[in-house]
């Protein structure tokens, strides 16, 4: 084996702007990784909708053919998954109103529109008090087990992708959602996302990388986007993980016997 592959697949840390190339996590674990490793290629993909993920992974993944596909649990599409109301646009792009599907179907089923108002939008950052609509909506799905259902729905998905993973020798490894210190309830969902699939990685044999865990320090003024110093430490976290893979030491060996 003479060269090491790594998809990533999230959103728009993957190409941050602000952020320069050489100062992003994926060139700082390359650096990170050359130490050890020689000729590293690196892949990127992006998702809006969870309901697009899995669909897009598997492509991903044949296309590519990484030896280790690293894949992030997104915020922004993540939080939609717990409300009661959900804003969406319609088909004369207006402003419609709908209640959750999960309250209604008994399919793990996510239209894309309840997603595309929240992500789509270019982001632009106006402080905002920490307890807002947003959050009464998540605290009202709440009772309605809503994060529930949002758990299990995430939960087929990731199954999904390790299905594909396997059929290609691929290293699944899940990241985490960041903090969410702008909102009490989005930062409750990105916690309580956090622990069930560090549970869930557990059991299932997927490596699992918890960048909840940083702090407030290692994200921009709008408290979501990394800063540098965030990049650093999450380039430093998927860098501890994949040295530890027992697969990697393998590729680790061969290489150096080339």
């Amino acid at each position: 084996m003479d060269k090491l592959s790594i998809g990533f697949i999230g959103g728009c840390i993957n190409k941050q702007p602000g952020i320069e190339k050489d100062r992003n996590y994926i060139s700082i674990l390359k650096n990170l990784l050359a130490g050890e490793y020689r000729n590293i290629s690196t892949h990127t993909a992006s998702y809006l909708s969870y309901d697009q993920l899995a669909e897009k992974a598997i492509s991903f993944i044949a296309g590519k053919r990484p030896n280790i596909v690293c894949v992030f649990i997104r915020p922004f599409p993540l939080l939609p998954l717990h409300k009661l109301s959900i804003k969406y646009n319609t088909a004369n792009n207006e402003t419609g109103w709908t209640l959750h599907p999960g309250l209604f179907k008994k399919g793990m089923q996510w239209p894309s529109k309840l997603t595309e108002n929240q992500v789509e939008r270019p982001f632009v950052y106006t402080p905002k008090a920490r307890i807002s609509l947003r959050d009464m909506n998540i605290l009202a799905g709440m009772p309605l087990m809503l994060h529930r259902w949002a758990m299990k729905y995430l939960d087929n998905i990731f199954s999904e992708i390790q299905v594909a993973c396997k059929k290609t020798d691929t290293q699944f490894v899940l990241i985490s959602p960041p903090k969410s210190p702008g909102s009490v309830m989005g930062d409750l969902v990105c916690k309580r996302t956090t622990y069930y699939f560090r549970q869930y990685c557990l059991i299932n044999g997927i490596n699992y990388v918890n960048i909840n865990v940083l702090p407030k320090t290692c994200f921009e003024k709008d408290k979501i986007h990394a800063n540098e110093y965030g990049h650093q430490r999450i380039a430093k976290l998927l860098h501890e993980q994949i040295h530890n893979m027992p697969v990697y030491r393998k590729w680790l060996s061969s290489e150096q016997l080339v």
